[in-house]
C-alpha cells in the first residue's frame, strides 16, 4: 500500500430517541470505504454513556454494509455482530460451539487460526462453499472470513464477517482487510 493516510469511521446506528450506538471503529485506508447499509442496523440494547464522547457501546445487536476497494473496484460485505457476554469463559465457549458448528455445514475450510482484531487477540475461520441459487443453472461460489473477539473492557463479542462471491478477491486484498481488522477499536481507551 502506497498511501498510508488513514480514515477514520464508525459503524454506529442513530434514534433520534436514544442517540447514536457504536458498534466498532476502525480506519481505513485511502482508497476503501464503507458503502451503504444494504439493511437498517439492528440494535437490540445500549450500554452506558461514553465517558468522553456522546455515544453508547451498542451491546446486542449487528449491522451489514459494503467494504470497498475503491482503487481495484471490488466489494465485500461486511456485518458485525454484538452480543453481551459478561464472562469471558461463556464468550470463549459460545465462539468456539459456533465455529464447530460453522465446520459441519457443507463448508471447505480454507484456514483457521488467532489473530488479532484491535488491542483483542481473537480467532478466525476463512471457508468457502459451492452452491446454485435457485433461479440460475451455474453454480456459484461463496467466501466467507469469520473473525469473533472478545473486548475485555465493555463485555461484548465481536463478531465480524466478510464475504463475497470471489474468494480470488480476497486473497488479493487479504493484506489490506487484516490491516483494517487490526485497527478496529471496540472500547474507550
Amino acid at each position: 500500500m502506497n498511501n498510508e493516510r488513514l480514515v477514520e469511521n464508525c459503524l454506529a446506528a442513530k434514534s433520534i430517541f436514544f442517540g447514536l450506538g457504536v458498534f466498532v471503529f476502525m480506519y481505513l485506508p485511502e482508497d476503501w470505504m464503507l458503502g451503504r447499509l444494504t439493511e437498517p442496523p439492528e440494535c437490540l440494547s445500549l450500554g452506558s454513556w461514553s465517558r468522553n464522547y456522546n455515544f453508547r457501546w451498542i451491546t446486542d445487536g449487528f449491522i451489514l454494509t459494503t467494504l470497498e476497494n475503491l482503487k481495484e473496484r471490488r466489494g465485500y460485505a461486511l456485518r458485525v455482530d454484538i452480543k453481551m457476554f459478561q464472562d469471558a469463559e461463556k464468550a470463549k465457549k459460545h465462539v468456539l460451539k459456533k465455529i464447530e458448528k460453522i465446520k459441519r455445514k457443507n463448508i471447505k475450510v480454507l484456514e483457521e487460526g488467532n489473530t488479532n482484531i484491535g488491542e483483542h487477540n481473537g480467532k478466525f475461520l476463512l471457508w468457502t462453499r459451492k452452491f446454485k441459487s435457485f433461479l440460475k443453472r451455474k453454480e456459484g461460489e461463496e467466501f466467507c472470513a469469520e473473525f469473533p473477539t472478545y473486548c475485555t473492557s465493555t463485555e461484548r463479542l465481536v463478531w465480524i464477517k466478510v464475504r463475497c462471491s470471489t474468494p480470488e478477491n480476497f486473497i488479493l486484498d487479504r493484506e489490506d482487510i487484516m490491516k483494517i481488522l487490526s485497527t478496529i477499536t471496540c472500547h474507550e481507551k
